[in-house]
């Protein structure tokens, strides 16, 4: 298993969603009465799997895997831990998943699409965020056209530092690092 020791990019958003010791990732472990491994993979979080988010293994490659092992009999070692699995989803390009975090919180802060008491299902948060952006931008190109460009101009200098302050952090959260634990 992986262990995200550093939780604070997901704390930071939501008190409630404390994890003091960190947070696991998906994995999948399957072991036969003989206590032989048949298979095992898990999910090391990168930016390209947004931080561990998406790209899980599918049901039938598990089990095709997991049938596969089964036959071999005379085979007595543990499988090896699967590196290239077939994946039910690929992840989102890293500046789409920023642009789609700041979305979520009106471009004031990155709020991340996790599981809260929220009666707004995760699809259709995503599919919110999303007709956020043109909005977004639509905005700045009025205050251009229509407010002194100076004015304008200096707003979004302030505002792209402090954007390049937030995407550096995400950045550097989604991706495990050699701090991490993990767990065979």
């Amino acid at each position: 298993m992986f262990i995200n020791a550093d939780a604070s990019f997901i704390t930071r958003t939501d008190d409630r969603l404390a994890h003091p010791k960190g947070y696991f990732q998906p994995g999948v472990l399957s072991i036969d009465c003989n206590k032989r491994v048949l298979y095992r993979w898990r999910s090391i979080p990168t930016r390209a799997n947004i931080g561990g988010a998406v790209e899980r293994p599918t049901a039938s490659y598990v089990y095709q895997k997991v049938a596969e092992s089964l036959e071999q009999t005379d085979r007595v070692e543990d499988a090896q831990l699967d590196g290239k699995p077939e994946l039910d989803s690929r992840g989102r390009p890293f500046p789409l998943f920023v642009t789609l975090l700041l979305a979520n919180g009106w471009f004031i802060r990155p709020v991340p699409f996790i599981l809260t008491n929220s009666k707004i299902p995760v699809p259709q948060r995503i599919k919110r965020a999303t007709r956020r952006i043109p909005i977004f931008l639509a905005v700045w190109l009025v205050a251009f056209l229509i407010l002194p460009t100076n004015w304008v101009a200096t707003a979004a200098i302030g505002y792209g530092l402090w954007l390049a302050i937030i995407v550096v952090t995400i950045f550097r959260n989604l991706q495990h690092n050699n701090k991490a634990k993990t767990t065979e």
